[in-house]
């Protein structure tokens, strides 16, 4: 696993973060975060297969 992808492997702290909020807004939040470094991590990969 590259460095950078790490880097963006804080989806898992942030899957676990989810179990543990209440409030929608949060919630939210870090489903887009989620959803961010997911979209990132896949460019990264798409990247390094040229």
């Amino acid at each position: 696993m590259s460095e950078k992808c790490v880097e963006l492997d804080k989806i898992t702290r942030y899957k676990a973060m989810q179990s543990r909020v209440a409030g929608r807004l949060a919630l939210a939040g870090l489903a887009e975060l989620i959803a961010e470094l997911l979209a990132k991590k896949a460019e990264l990969h798409r990247g390094g297969e040229k």
